[in-house]
């Protein structure tokens, strides 16, 4: 076996026992397993999703994009297509309309149930459900009757989850296995 096979495979078996060991700490710890916690214990497993979307979106807008318009205008120049018009940033475009099409799609269908997307991120202090008037913290700000479930899952959404992580790691094992250098793997 050459060595550039030797470095992908290591590369390979790398990411998988790194993905598998932090993605089961928060299954092994009692801590994330809560689901009737405090307040408090509420409010910082909101701040700690909203710390990783903010990770994510960074990634996104400080490297992958650069990297996606250099690369693809480099491509463009190649085919002589880079003619004036925005080919790059429509193509990306695309994809944004495309993946919120199917949210809307998705969200429509399941509409007639009771929809996660639409339930407050953090339950109103008390006991699960709040009356009468509301606090300046109050992100509805309505009188209504709200009623949180904070044991309910949404087998869909876990699915979905499952699916897009493991398309993720098909394409990563491409990107991968497509690289012609050992320092590209590495990378």
């Amino acid at each position: 076996m050459d060595y550039l096979l030797q470095v992908k495979v290591g590369a390979l078996v790398g990411l998988l026992f790194l993905t598998l060991f932090f993605g089961l700490i928060p299954a092994r710890m009692k801590w994330f397993q809560v689901s009737s916690g405090t307040a408090i214990h509420r409010a910082v497993l909101s701040f700690v999703s909203c710390f990783a979307g903010g990770v994510f979106l960074s990634a996104c807008l400080l490297d992958i994009i650069p990297d996606y318009l250099s690369d693809i205008h480099e491509v463009l120049r190649k085919q002589g297509l880079d003619e004036g018009f925005p080919l790059a940033e429509f193509i990306m475009a695309c994809g944004f309309f495309t993946v919120l099409i199917l949210e809307k799609m998705v969200l429509s269908c399941t509409e007639g149930r009771r929809n996660e997307e639409t339930a407050p991120l953090l339950a109103p202090a008390g006991h699960g459900h709040a009356h009468g008037r509301h606090s300046l913290n109050d992100l509805e700000g309505s009188g209504h009757h709200v009623h949180v479930d904070l044991h309910a899952h949404s087998s869909f959404r876990s699915f979905m989850l499952f699916l897009s992580l493991s398309l993720h790691s098909v394409f990563e094992g491409l990107a991968i296995g497509l690289q012609t250098t050992d320092t590209k793997v590495i990378y």
